[in-house]
């Protein structure tokens, strides 16, 4: 204990008090973190036992470099009076809000602090060890799978969902706790070096110099970054740091790279797939658009398989979001509409690019790539790039030239090679037949693509070689037939793609062994499933069964899909849900019904949907539409009945079955116009937002909505009848006006 400071010593002394351990013995281990896993910090494991009982805590000192060389040339107390700020300050008003406001699954995801010292040259964080209670990070040298990949972005989306509660139901709180990080640390202390727009140029360039020396001997890609190189802003770090729609920023992490992230495994069956995360690090946590961490934690987390699928974890983050928003009793489309993500995700990715080209460097070396302390001990400039001698590891080199195997013409069998983890594609093949002879070698494939390769059968245990596959394309083939084992052991699979194939049906369990979050089956001839379908796979959240031509479900066909989120069997010929069907479904959160021929929907059809979020049952032939088929969901928050033949209408006995509605649609059906005036003015008065997908202006129409004078319709009409109607009294209205 020699080099610890009085003060140190004080502050560890306390904290062994307030953990009823008075006579303890201490020890320090140096072993808290691998070489190049941090730059701005010295961490050293502490544990203290209770001498006189088995009492004992294990804590990380987190200390501050006290070199003045280093602190003149980078804000080394900034940071950590940032840290101390976050935990001290950030971490209770979180945690008060919270209760304040009951959330059942608060976030909780971060590090217990246990003291702290704020003096200057003595800055020191005392921090619950989570690798003494089984956390891990993941190797920084590899991208994250698609299991990590989703943890982390739920993560973040709790975290967010939380801020953006907290600014629109307390933004006094918001505006306190919030203060003293409202900017990214480095702003003004960069900002003030680049203040020469040809220092500025210069410094900004040199951040490409590790790319471009990895991608040299690729001219496409050395093309490209030159080229993102010249559009660099010259005031990046403030395009990059300032915040943007200031009502939709909230707090964030910003500094997302794998090493800041802990992982726990507590699934013995499924040792590898992560079930907890702590969030580490949070020196230069500041408010800022969500978008932020969610850039940069794919793009210097994830593999080019699931980069390009990136709409998917923007789907995931999104409905974590949703999720985690309606538990503070708001609504995520109000809050922040996907659109709006989706713009943000457009602004905010060239800055996660960015990101990644400054850190990638140093997060695939073995070692530190550049030592500051060392740096400014010996006079250097920290922040003259081009003079800093380059490294490039094979790893780094291999990231940045990430590319897709190509394998043309097969007909039978792949040739015998070595298959990293990357994705394979097939082109101009015609493989008629896919089973485990046609690919008998082991891999570590992320992607296997054969799409629009004349596939029509899969055999038994096609892929027992595939112990790493994410995703699986077998999309645009003419597959009829699938073996009851086809897909046996894809045990790490996220994406299943089997739309825009030929099959009819498929065998119960044909899916068994399949950990597949997305399955979409659209656009194929299924005409019925059986029971049973999919029983056997496991961790389905997504299943796309739309454009086909089923006709009936048996009331057991969804069984044990457990864990479905969004169910969408839209476009196909259904008329009548079997009682039962969706019993086992208590986690599916949208169900699209949309474009069938239910010309009415029966009590208990809908029963087992107790978190239903949005059903869509719009464009059908629904007639009278009885609002007590709703009174199973619980949690329904959006209706889609629009595009029905729907006459009668009572808005009143909606909210009284269904009283969380926020949204509904119900645009071209058959409303008198006075129906329709009630039918606003009563949502209006109940907050319910009334979306309109059609905006019929130029019809007889309240807010866009079509409708005829007639004082009541008894009985259905055609959609075309009734717009002709509602258009010629709209032209006779005109002309008498006029």
């Amino acid at each position: 204990m020699g080099s610890l400071s009085p003060e140190l010593r004080k502050l560890i002394a306390r904290i062994a008090k307030e953990n009823d351990i008075v006579n303890y013995t201490e020890e320090i281990f140096n072993n808290v973190a691998k070489e190049g896993d941090g730059y701005m910090g010295i961490l050293e494991a502490l544990n203290i036992a209770d001498k006189d009982n088995d009492n004992q805590l294990s804590l990380v000192i987190k200390r501050a470099p006290t070199s003045e060389a280093l602190r003149k040339q980078f804000p080394t107390r900034i940071i950590f009076v940032r840290e101390i700020y976050f935990y001290h300050e950030v971490v209770p008003a979180l945690k008060s809000f919270q209760e304040r406001h009951s959330i059942s699954s608060p976030f909780t995801n971060i590090a217990k602090i246990y003291g702290f010292i704020e003096d200057e040259f003595k800055e020191v964080l005392l921090l619950q060890n989570l690798k003494s209670d089984g956390y891990n990070t993941c190797d920084r040298r590899e991208p994250m799978d698609s299991h990590h990949l989703t943890l982390g972005l739920t993560t973040y989306a709790k975290l967010h969902a939380t801020t953006l509660a907290m600014r629109r139901l307390e933004p006094e709180t918001f505006k306190k706790t919030t203060a003293n990080i409202m900017t990214h640390i480095m702003v003004d202390f960069v900002g003030s070096k680049m203040e020469n727009p040809a220092q500025n140029t210069d410094m900004l360039g040199a951040f490409f110099l590790p790319t471009l020396a990895a991608v040299k001997d690729n001219e496409k890609l050395t093309q490209a970054i030159e080229r993102a190189k010249e559009h660099v802003p010259r005031n990046v770090f403030k395009e990059i740091f300032d915040p943007t729609d200031e009502e939709f920023t909230v707090l964030a992490h910003a500094d997302c790279w794998s090493t800041n992230l802990m992982f726990k495994y507590q699934d013995p069956s499924n040792p590898n797939i992560p079930t907890d995360v702590k969030l580490i690090d949070w020196q230069t946590s500041h408010v800022t658009n969500p978008m932020f961490d969610v850039t940069y934690f794919l793009l210097i987390n994830a593999a080019k398989p699931d980069l390009e699928n990136y709409q998917k974890y923007l789907e995931i983050y999104y409905e974590a979001l949703s999720q985690n928003l309606s538990a503070f009793g708001l609504d995520v489309g109000s809050v922040y509409p996907f659109e709006l993500l989706q713009e943000h995700w457009r602004k905010f990715a060239p800055i996660g690019f960015h990101m990644c080209i400054l850190m990638l460097h140093q997060s695939l070396s073995d070692s530190k790539t550049h030592d500051f302390e060392q740096m400014a001990a010996d006079g250097r400039d920290l922040f003259d790039l081009a003079s800093r001698d380059i490294i490039i590891s094979d790893r780094f080199k291999q990231r940045m030239n990430q590319h897709t195997y190509i394998c043309e013409k097969i007909i039978h069998q792949f040739p015998n090679s070595y298959y990293g983890n990357y994705q394979l594609r097939c082109q101009d093949c015609q493989i008629q037949s896919f089973d485990a002879n046609s690919f008998p070698y082991e891999n570590n494939l992320k992607a296997f693509n054969l799409s629009h390769s004349g596939l029509e059968y899969l055999g038994p245990k096609s892929f027992k070689n595939f112990f790493n596959l994410q995703f699986l394309y077998f999309h645009h083939n003419s597959i009829r037939n699938i073996s009851a084992e086809a897909f046996e052991g894809l045990n790490e699979l996220f994406e299943l793609h089997l739309q825009h194939n030929q099959l009819q049906t498929v065998v119960a369990g044909f899916l068994t062994g399949v950990s597949s979050n997305f399955v979409n089956m659209s656009a194929n001839r299924l005409e019925s499933l059986p029971a049973k379908a999919f029983a056997g796979s496991n961790s389905m959240l997504n299943l796309d069964l739309s454009e086909n031509v089923l006709k009936d479900l048996h009331k057991d066909t969804f069984e044990k899909l457990d864990e479905l989120e969004e169910l969408d069997l839209s476009s196909n010929s259904l008329c009548n849900l079997p009682l039962g069907v969706f019993k086992s479904m208590n986690r599916l959160r949208r169900l699209n019904l949309a474009k069938n021929k239910f010309r009415r929907i029966h009590h208990g059809a809908l029963s087992g949907l107790k978190n239903l979020n949005f059903l869509i049952l719009a464009q059908n032939q629904l007639t009278n539409f009885d609002p007590s088929v709703l009174l199973p969901l619980m949690r329904l928050t959006k209706l889609d009945i629009s595009g029905n033949a729907i006459y009668t209408f009572d808005a009143h006995e909606i909210l009284l079955n269904v009283p969380t509605m926020r949204f509904i649609s119900f645009e071209d059906n058959l409303f008198s116009c006075v129906l329709l005036k009630n039918v606003l003015q009563f949502f209006k008065g109940k907050l319910v937002e009334i979306e309109n997908n059609v905006s019929r202006f130029e019809f007889l129409n309240r807010n866009g909505i079509a409708c005829i004078e007639d004082y009541s319709i008894e009985q259905s009409i055609s959609l075309e009848y009734f717009l002709q109607k509602s258009k010629k009294q709209a032209e006779l209205f005109m002309s008498t006006n006029y």
